[in-house]
């Protein structure tokens, strides 16, 4: 997956409109790019934690079809800094149907993770975590 710088900034700079809030958004694309981080209002009722209004969802995914892109993920932020999922994260992770989430903070650090949660795309390139050692 390809993650254009444009999407990226485009979510750093919802998380830091409001860097005591999360921000979130669907991210959109094409033919194996995410194109574009659009912001949604988070309905969610603790500054912590995000939760996509239903119906700003509903009007932006209307409109990014006709536009030709697909749902390719989710973004949002964490207010604490760190880029990496969250037990509240991972939780939902495997019922959703897009496979990308891309999770920044306000100071401008981010990650994109995928559906195996294992590899990670930063701002220094690919990462994976370190391999658990081989049980006796």
């Amino acid at each position: 997956m390809d993650l254009s710088p444009r999407a990226v900034l485009e979510a750093l700079g919802a998380a830091g409109r409001d860097p005591w809030r999360e921000s979130c958004g669907l991210l959109l694309g094409v033919a194996g790019r995410i194109l574009r981080a659009w912001e949604i209002r988070n309905a969610a009722a603790l500054p912590t934690r995000f939760a996509l209004d239903p119906l700003a969802q509903l009007r932006v995914e209307r409109a990014a079809r006709r536009a030709g892109f697909v749902i390719a993920g989710y973004f949002h932020s964490h207010i604490s800094g760190n880029v990496r999922p969250s037990d509240a994260d991972l939780g939902p992770w495997d019922d959703l149907a897009p496979v990308w989430r891309l999770i920044c903070a306000p100071g401008g650090d981010w990650a994109l993770y995928d559906a195996s949660r294992e590899w990670a795309l930063r701002r220094r390139g690919w990462i994976r975590p370190p391999a658990a050692p081989d049980a006796p």
